[in-house]
């Protein structure tokens, strides 16, 4: 396809993978979000996951909010991470993903980071997604993102997160999206989706497209949760 504004006659001529009659090939799905203060995050996420055909899904949650979250999400197998999000604990999740989303919801940075550093080490072949908190872990000075393993990462950061990455002013994002989302894709090596009214996608080695998806959906609150969810299901 041609690279640049993304329109209907490009996601035809681009589709996705075709499901196989059993539906085995769909991917499965680690969803790591939430905390005692958001756990709506997690259920958002995850239930976008599934709705946009992610395959088996996992959610590693706070255990003060499991339960809830089990209930909201009855589709899915719960782990919990053991003190908050510090480290994941080994249950019924135990195996391979596919795809991996870190961050909608969570809370604490210093610890998000070692985790993903975890999360790399065990599932290096995964697609990592990091969103909100989780993106701060490429520029956390406890965990040095140079010492992760290597793979594939995707980050969804809105103006204020991409700012702090690229060392500029939410202001400056906004007025130079395509150029700030190019060179931080550069910089630390990830594609960007930048979250807006128009969403702007970056790769590492220069790609570019952009969508106009409408800035008052975007308003709604949780729609960020929502539409980290969807691309984690899209990933797997």
């Amino acid at each position: 396809p041609d690279l640049g504004r993304i329109t209907s006659g490009v996601l035809r001529d681009w589709p996705l993978p075709p499901v196989g009659a059993d539906g085995e090939n769909r991917g499965g799905t680690l969803i790591v979000a939430g905390s005692a203060q958001t756990p709506g995050s997690a259920i958002l996420a995850s239930l976008a996951a599934l709705r946009s055909g992610a395959g088996p899904l996992c959610i590693a949650t706070a255990r003060r909010v499991a339960a809830t979250v089990a209930l909201a999400v009855p589709e899915s197998r719960r782990e919990t991470p053991r003190g908050g999000v510090a480290r994941l604990a080994t249950g019924p999740c135990a195996g391979t993903f596919d795809a991996m989303l870190v961050g909608p919801g969570m809370q604490d940075a210093d610890a998000t980071a070692r985790l993903i550093q975890g999360l790399r080490a065990r599932f290096p072949r995964a697609l990592l997604q990091l969103d909100a908190c989780a993106i701060s872990a490429l520029e956390n000075e406890t965990v040095p993102w140079d010492r992760f393993a290597e793979g594939p990462v995707l980050i969804t950061p809105q103006a204020t997160e991409l700012a702090s990455l690229a060392g500029s002013s939410p202001e400056e994002v906004v007025a130079n999206s395509v150029r700030v989302a190019l060179k931080a894709a550069r910089q630390w090596r990830v594609t960007v989706l930048l979250k807006g009214a128009t969403a702007h996608v970056a790769t590492p080695d220069g790609q570019h497209w952009s969508h106009p998806n409408g800035g008052a959906v975007r308003a709604t609150s949780g729609a960020g949760d929502v539409l980290s969810g969807i691309v984690a299901g899209l990933l797997a």
